[in-house]
């Protein structure tokens, strides 16, 4: 193909235009029937146990939880009022500092009269007093508090003060935990999907942070209460009430915002008997306005012009009050509402609770019966939770040497089932059903998922190559790591006694329409990528080509005949893409990863040179011997030599049985143009 000629859009997957026409009779598994298989594999009663243990395990903690912030906010406040008592007892006697000591009478009266006897004037006719009568302001000395007094009562108010909040905080966490708890009991699906809601709902809005509030505020009121003793004397100003009221400010704004936030956050559990009064005055309000401002935009936009500039804007605005603003609804409704929207998330972080809470592996070995309930797009997503888990628990670095045991158990059984379970996804809609990051984030170098555990610890079956293989058609990021991991197991199990049991018709067959679909593809595709991953994909059907005729597992002669059939086809139509491509380094690729197990397929396989197409025989003819001085030297001499030798034994014993003229002289070796 000319580089003027643009490439073809690629067919598209669904209706298999790509498949020839032999393959009229294969299509990828309906998502439907293997939904049912995976519901079939296990009874009512093992999906009940093992749900039924992971609630338990979620209703224990929890459980647990919430006696123990119980317990610590009962201490806040038994020592929160004893510390109010006796601070009460000091600010009664310091208070008075910031007040003037009244005047006696008697006193102010002998010095009226000691004042008026000094200014008597005495002259020959009378005797005179100059010194006017003194009112009882003026007999009050003008007063100053002493600097500190001010500061011991400043103290001594705010040491009071966070004494009461301490306590005021306290009583709203067990309203909040009360709330939280009512209606909870047993563990019942429906009773442990609204337990977790409940307890994402603490996590979320850091109930446990709020919970150090009281002890800190205890802290901070005994610091103030020292320092004020210290000090010993301070008086009434300004200064006082200023530095209380900047510390009652925050406690009055909690209060409003925690009694407020219920109303517009569904999920919100700072549930107090005020705020739900909050929301019995707030709910015809706020939803009366937004149906009058609904109401009066879907007015306005029918009367004004359809020319004027601002009707997209009153539409947008109509459609964002009418659906996007929600209406406050009663605290159960919205509750129940929210979990049957997020059935799949409650469930998937039930499960994974009962593992990160415990680190248990106990509460993993029934995880595939529990895996086969979950939607597609919660299981990778519970595996990623798993795996942050993991390293949080043990940090980034001793993680992977301690993750042994855990893998083993997670990519046996539950990866598999999380595997069949992407099968249950209509094909163009799984990109959105698995992130391509999640995946990434799972299968890179050291972590629990790396593609060479995932290829040590999945159970060896057709079943499993079958659901590699129709997974890999695909040119998504998980269909890639997908395919990667297939290729590890079919590549490290080639000479192992796993593969010859393993491969049954149906799962070749599923192989081969995957090598086809990457075929088909190939040049489609700008990404260098594609061409090695087509090139592998041969590979893995001419190795499981070689076992199962090898082998011949139950094979019929229509069987036998049609993987000769296709094994021959896919070889013409590679052989076409490599000529169309005319990279050297895609021939290169293909005598590294294709040459010897076409070798191995012709040697031990009855008539297996015969599925070598005439094609690929006139390519391998074609390659000229002008470059062959680059692989004199060094290891890609021996490397590549060896297999070209033995594939044209195999090619010149093809020709033999065909009774033709030789296709290689005897000491004409093989090279390719690079």
């Amino acid at each position: 193909m000319s580089n003027s000629e643009p490439y073809a859009a690629p067919p598209t997957r669904n209706n298999l235009a790509w498949l020839p026409s032999e393959w009229d009779d294969w299509s990828p598994p309906d998502p439907k029937a293997v939904e049912e298989q995976l519901k079939e594999e296990f009874t009512d009663e093992q999906r009940a146990e093992a749900w039924n243990k992971a609630a338990q395990a979620v209703k224990t903690h929890h459980d647990e939880l919430v006696e123990r912030w119980q317990r610590a906010m009962d201490s806040i406040l038994v020592y929160a009022g004893l510390f109010s008592a006796v601070l009460t007892a000091f600010n009664v006697q310091s208070y008075q500092l910031l007040q003037p000591a009244p005047t006696d009478p008697m006193i102010a009266a002998l010095q009226q009269i000691s004042a008026q006897l000094n200014s008597f004037s005495i002259n020959p006719s009378f005797i005179n007093s100059t010194q006017p009568s003194l009112s009882p302001s003026q007999l009050q000395p003008p007063f100053r508090a002493p600097v500190s007094a001010v500061w011991i009562n400043a103290l001594w108010f705010s040491s009071l003060v966070c004494s009461l909040a301490s306590a005021s905080v306290a009583l709203m966490v067990k309203q909040w935990l009360y709330e939280e708890s009512k209606g909870l009991s047993g563990t019942s699906r429906e009773a442990a999907r609204l337990r977790q809601y409940r307890l994402n709902s603490l996590i979320k809005w850091k109930v446990g942070t709020i919970i150090l509030v009281p002890s800190v505020l205890l802290q901070v009121a005994l610091f103030l209460f020292l320092s004020g003793l210290l000090i010993l004397l301070w008086t009434i100003h300004k200064t006082v009430a200023a530095v209380i009221t900047v510390l009652i400010c925050p406690l009055f704004i909690f209060v409003f915002v925690t009694t407020i936030l219920p109303t517009f956050k569904l999920d919100c559990c700072y549930r107090s008997p005020q705020a739900y009064g909050a929301v019995v005055m707030l709910k015809p309000v706020l939803n009366g306005a937004l149906w009058l401002a609904t109401l009066g935009l879907h007015w306005f936009y029918w009367v004004i012009p359809g020319d004027n500039p601002f009707e997209t804007l009153v539409w947008s605005c109509y459609q964002y009050t009418r659906y996007t603003i929600p209406r406050i609804s009663t605290w159960y409704g919205a509750e129940q509402t929210e979990i049957a929207r997020d059935n799949g998330f409650l469930d998937r972080r039930i499960a994974t609770m009962a593992y990160t809470t415990t680190f248990s592996t106990e509460q993993l070995k029934m995880l595939h019966i529990i895996l086969s309930d979950l939607p597609c797009d919660q299981v990778f997503s519970y595996f990623s939770d798993i795996h942050r888990s993991w390293i949080q628990l043990w940090g980034p670095n001793d993680a992977t040497e301690r993750s042994q045991q855990l893998t083993e158990i997670l990519v046996g059984k539950p990866f598999y089932c999380a595997l069949r379970k992407v099968l249950t996804v209509d094909p163009d809609k799984r990109r959105d059903a698995i992130s391509g990051n999640q995946w990434m984030e799972l299968t890179r170098s050291g972590s629990l998922f790396s593609s060479y555990n995932v290829a040590k610890y999945l159970p060896r079956s057709g079943a499993l190559l079958s659901t590699l293989a129709l997974i890999s058609i695909d040119d998504s990021v998980f269909a890639k790591e997908t395919f990667g991991s297939l290729y590890d197991t079919v590549y490290y199990d080639q000479d192992s006694k796993f593969l010859p049991s393993t491969i049954t018709y149906d799962a070749l067959r599923d192989v081969m329409a995957m090598s086809r679909y990457n075929v088909e593809h190939w040049l489609a595709s700008d990404e260098q990528d594609a061409a090695w991953r087509t090139l592998l994909t041969v590979r893995m059907s001419l190795e499981c080509t070689r076992w199962i005729l090898t082998n011949n597992l139950g094979l019929t002669g229509a069987q036998e005949a049609w993987i000769r059939s296709e094994t021959r086809s896919l070889l013409c139509s590679i052989t076409e893409k490599l000529e169309a491509a005319s990279a050297e380094s895609f021939w290169l690729a293909f005598g590294s990863w294709c040459v010897h197990p076409l070798t191995a397929t012709c040697k031990e396989v009855s008539r297996g040179h015969e599925m070598v197409p005439d094609e690929l025989v006139q390519a391998i003819q074609k390659l000229s011997l002008s470059d062959a001085a680059s692989f004199e030297n060094g290891w890609m001499k021996g490397y590549f030599s060896e297999r070209f030798k033995a594939l044209k034994d195999v090619l010149r014993q093809k020709h033999h049985s065909q009774h033709a003229k030789p296709c290689f002289h005897a000491q004409q070796s093989i090279a390719i143009v690079f």
